[in-house]
């Protein structure tokens, strides 16, 4: 099958929202295994295209700098580490094994977990998906239950992340704090 893309044509009016909604607030795109794999392809099945606009992510989103780790609030107690990859384990294991808050999209999960330590909570978050997961994007999952869709939402206070909320699509509908949004 054969797919014409165009940067011409493609639709750039999402992330000029999100601009307009952040403002001057610094952005970040954590890298993950679907973001490599246009410039994987175009690197190993047709390098002379690589110069060419369009073939890396980046000429897609220029104002998104690309990251394999984002660290927020990085050497303070509320610091977090945001990356697509989760670490080897289960999702109360990711705090632990980072040594602070740690929040990661691989498994497309949608879940929160609390750790209490002495020195305060640590969570760890699995971000979830904005994907449809009855898309054919999601094919491979062969016929297994599909991901979550939804997003995270954290929130610092005085440099203190608080307890890491949800918004999910459900019934046709997103769903934030019991609410319909």
């Amino acid at each position: 099958a054969r797919i014409n893309v165009s940067l011409d044509t493609i639709d750039r009016e999402h992330f000029a929202r999100l601009d307009k909604v952040l403002g001057k607030t610094p952005r970040a795109w954590t890298l993950g295994n679907h973001d490599v794999r246009l410039s994987r392809y175009v690197a190993v099945k047709a390098p002379e295209l690589t110069d060419m606009d369009g073939m890396r992510l980046e000429d897609w989103a220029p104002q998104w700098p690309l990251s394999w780790t984002v660290a927020v609030n990085a050497g303070t107690p509320g610091m977090l580490v945001v990356r697509h990859r989760n670490q080897a384990g289960m999702l109360h294991l990711q705090a632990q094994k980072a040594g602070c808050h740690y929040a990661h999209g691989h498994l497309h999960r949608l879940n929160t977990y609390t750790m209490p330590t002495f020195a305060g909570y640590r969570y760890s978050v699995d971000c979830g998906s904005l994907a449809d997961p009855d898309s054919e994007g999601f094919d491979y999952m062969e016929g297994n239950i599909p991901h979550c869709q939804g997003f995270a939402v954290l929130t610092y206070h005085a440099g203190k992340l608080l307890t890491p909320e949800v918004c999910y699509a459900d019934g046709g509908s997103m769903w934030f704090r019991g609410q319909r949004v």
